[in-house]
This record gives structure tokens, sequence and C-alpha cells, in this order.
């Protein structure tokens, strides 16, 4: 089986080449750990929240859905313009005094590249218990799949 089959469309290639890492790449599974480890010595200090996205094929359409638990709906905004959506929004810290902290905090972006027949007019996002869902319609786009034949004169 070829990684294509697999992942026909590099939705995080914005985000990769910028830097940054996804939370799961299907070339290395090993990617998240890998990721999570080097957060975790270069940057002990630092109180980064990049939420996960999920990413599925319903058939006529796209569904992203994006893990932004505490995260009030008012501090999201999604756009999509020139084939990218765009995710942002912050998880505000709170103001109450812990003797523990494990959860993180801050802004984030997530910026993910849509494939050529996703249809940029047809999108529609609500937010449920949180997690972020985000489906995108696709266009009608004929793509041969047997190629053309060729008459033989």
């Amino acid at each position: 089986m070829k990684m294509k089959d697999l992942a026909p469309w590099n939705w995080f290639k914005n985000e990769q080449e910028r830097g940054q890492k996804s939370n799961l790449t299907v070339a290395d599974p090993f990617e998240k750990m890998r990721s999570e480890m080097s957060r975790f010595f270069d940057q002990p200090f630092l109180n980064q929240f990049n939420p996960s996205v999920n990413i599925k094929d319903k058939g006529n359409s796209y569904l992203v859905n994006v893990e932004v638990a505490g995260v009030d709906k008012e501090d999201i905004n999604v756009k999509v313009e020139q084939g990218l959506l765009h995710i942002h929004g912050e998880k505000k810290e709170e103001k109450d005094q812990y003797y523990w902290v494990e959860s993180s905090y801050g802004s984030f972006h997530r910026t993910l590249n849509l494939p050529e027949n996703a249809d940029e007019e047809n999108v529609k996002a609500n937010y449920k218990n949180g997690i972020l869902n985000i489906e995108i319609g696709k266009k009608n786009i004929d793509i041969p799949t047997s190629g053309k034949k060729v008459p033989i004169e």
C-alpha cells in the first residue's frame, strides 16, 4: 500500500513549510512523540496550546474536527481563503490559584491546505462539547480514472 493511498492530500503542507509541527503525521507515527520530547526539553517553560486536528472524507464533503476543550466559542475564528483553512483562537488562562497546572493555555493558529476539490463557498462550522466541527463541501471535478482511449486509425 502506498502512503498516498492513506493520505492522498497533505493538509499540513503550509504548517510544515513554516516549520510548525502538526500533532500527527501519517508518514511517521513517531513524529508526535519526537515533537513532544523536543518541546519538553527545548522549551520547558513555554506553555503552548496546539489543538489536535482530525480530518475525515465523508464522500461529498470533508469533516475537520479540532479539539479545543476549554476555549470559548467566541474566542475561535475560522477563515477560508486562497485554498487555506485558517483556525485561530485563544485558550485563556484561569485566574484562580492552583497548586498544580498541567493544562496548556495561549493563542493558537492552525493553517490547513485544502484539496483542489474543496468548495470554499460551502463551509459550515459548529462547536459542541469542546470540539470544533468544520464541514467543507466538495466541488464536482471530473477526474478521469481510466485515462483517455486513443482510437487506432
